[in-house]
């Protein structure tokens, strides 16, 4: 196993809770329009608008994007709801910005559940800053650019879940150098396939190696390292893929993605 890797942006996942207090960082998650839940009298309020992206738009990346099993949810930062009582000792030393993420992130996982019709519940921080969900819940929560996300499903064998949004372009080649996996360049007509969405590559690798940790650590329990995984880029698929180390048995992982506006979304859901 690879060991952690302290870059801007990585979270690795546990689920023992973290003393009160300590400052806490969000998870990450997306659900379903063609694929997960999102009923018309509960979508976003179009209006709600950051960075030229608005809540319905979103969402209905994140859905069209989600199994059919999981609902998500987006929610702008500076429309985060209260923490519930349970929740607050999470980030109560934490800068103001940093308790706004996190109650944007509890407040569009609540919406999240909502949609499938659970709740609403606390979501305390595990050790390593993963959500913990309630019993019978998995999913995954993220923010960027003013906006937090969250994708939730029924918990059941075989399922797994990880959602992670970037700014598009936010990755240097510093990071993109310590982030690649030994081998893991890219040739020009690789690079000239992604042109079309608009996705800068290796903002794109970044957030899908994200989105695959985070539904790793849930079901095995290991860290991983950004080299343990690998994102191919080989037109016209782009395949994200685990090597040594399965998830529920698959070594290559269905991996969504889209942009919308300045975000990339890279989404994995297996079940």
């Amino acid at each position: 196993m690879g060991a952690r890797t302290d870059l801007p942006g990585w979270e690795p996942y546990g689920r023992e809770p973290l003393p009160p207090g300590e400052d806490a960082a969000n998870g990450a998650g997306p659900a379903g329009r063609s694929g997960g839940v999102l009923p018309a009298d509960i979508a976003g309020d179009e209006s709600e608008s950051v960075g030229g992206v608005c809540v319905q738009e979103l969402e209905e990346v994140l859905s069209s994007l989600a199994p059919p099993w999981a609902a998500v949810a987006a929610v702008p930062i500076a429309a985060a709801e209260p923490l519930l009582p349970e929740e607050t000792s999470f980030v109560a030393r934490a800068v103001a910005s940093r308790r706004a993420e996190f109650g944007a992130g509890r407040t569009a996982a609540r919406k999240a559940m909502a949609r499938l019709g659970v709740g609403p519940f606390s979501i305390p921080v595990g050790r390593h800053r993963a959500p913990v969900w309630p019993v019978g819940i998995i999913g995954s929560i993220t923010h960027a650019e003013g906006w937090a996300a969250a994708i939730v499903g029924p918990a059941a064998p075989g399922r797994a879940l990880g959602l992670d949004i970037e700014r598009n372009g936010r990755v240097t080649e510093e990071i993109a150098e310590t982030i690649r996996a030994a081998g893991e360049g890219m040739r020009p007509e690789e690079a000239a396939s992604l042109v079309p969405t608009g996705l800068e590559p290796d903002t794109l690798r970044f957030a899908a190696k994200e989105a695959a940790f985070k539904a790793y650590w849930p079901v095995n329990r290991h860290f991983v390292g950004f080299s343990d995984a690998r994102v191919t880029f080989a037109p016209p698929r782009i395949m994200l893929s685990l090597g040594a180390m399965p998830l529920h048995g698959a070594r290559a992982l269905p991996f969504a993605h889209a942009r919308v506006g300045t975000l990339a979304v890279a989404l994995v859901g297996i079940g």
